[in-house]
């Protein structure tokens, strides 16, 4: 099992070829590339995006790190019905079209996975037939796999309740996938999403949707309220049960941390110390996890 770790925060404060230096430098073993940071970029001729990816990937291939994971930028769509009072970049098919670009830049990097967002109030079939449609042949020509997340949003414009939205659920989650039913389109799990405010919990959707569905996973802590995004135990989720779902559903995918909000409380000369802690937490859970996987040998 692969400990992998995102450019993302990182990356903003001293950029990507120094963010994936100081990644190797901890000791992972391979990087999760962010598209996050600015996603207008992507919307930008290709060949300036696929320059940009060659100097990561000399970068990278210099101190030994290979792209495992990566994910497309991420912003909220327009609610179906809704199309004509959001500007373009609302909907799905601009969203697609963007995810598509980034396939080609992961391309450059040699990396077989990407996270796209489903469209948060899309139901499994608006998302297969305006998003995930539309980016599954360039996915399927490259060989990467796409992978939808269970996501969340706020009940009303007080931002003050979260709600499972496309993908949030147990039962939406497998309908997306088993919809699609494409060997280059499966599930990222975010252990906190699954934690947070009205949702049914990491370790029971683990559980429920398991490995054949689940290829990828977003590991982060959570006050069991909000979207955190901190480090483990830093938060309330209780890890033991977390690890033995996924040792109890066989998965040996990367181990991913998206765990970014830690960063932001430190100064830039402390990040090379926050990683190494965040090193050594994923290394302790994978142990945890290696325990409960079931023995082939048996």
């Amino acid at each position: 099992m692969k400990l992998v770790n995102p450019t993302g925060d990182i990356a903003l404060r001293v950029g990507d070829e120094a963010a994936v230096r100081m990644i190797a430098a901890a000791g992972f073993d391979g990087y999760d590339y962010s598209c996050n940071n600015g996603d207008k970029f992507f919307e930008a001729p290709l060949g300036g995006m696929l320059a940009r990816a060659k100097r990561v990937k000399r970068a990278a291939d210099a101190c030994g790190l290979p792209c495992l994971q990566s994910h497309a930028p991420y912003f909220w769509m327009a609610a179906p019905g809704d199309d004509e009072t959001y500007p373009s970049e609302r909907t799905p098919e601009h969203y697609a079209a963007v995810a598509v670009n980034c396939l080609y830049f992961m391309a450059e990097l040699e990396c077989d996975r990407m996270v796209v967002h489903p469209g948060a109030y899309y139901t499994p079939e608006e998302n297969r037939d305006r998003l995930y449609g539309k980016i599954l042949p360039t996915a399927e020509k490259l060989g990467i796999t796409v992978l939808t997340e269970n996501c969340y949003y706020y009940r009303d414009k007080t931002y003050t309740e979260f709600v499972p939205t496309a993908c949030g659920t147990i039962a939406d989650f497998i309908a997306h996938i088993d919809l699609i039913n494409n060997k280059y389109f499966k599930g990222c799990l975010d252990v906190g999403h699954a934690s947070m405010q009205n949702s049914e919990g990491a370790a029971k959707m683990i559980r429920a949707i398991g490995a054949g569905r689940i290829a990828a996973v977003h590991i982060q802590d959570t006050d069991l309220i909000g979207d955190n995004h901190t480090f483990p135990f830093c938060g309330k989720q209780d890890w033991d049960d977390i690890m033995a779902a996924l040792g109890e559903i066989g998965y040996t995918g990367h181990f991913t941390f998206e765990a970014d909000s830690f960063f932001r409380r430190y100064p830039t000369e402390l990040l090379p110390a926050c990683l190494t802690l965040l090193e050594k937490t994923g290394r302790y859970l994978i142990a945890k996890l290696s325990c409960k996987l079931p023995n082939k040998n048996k």
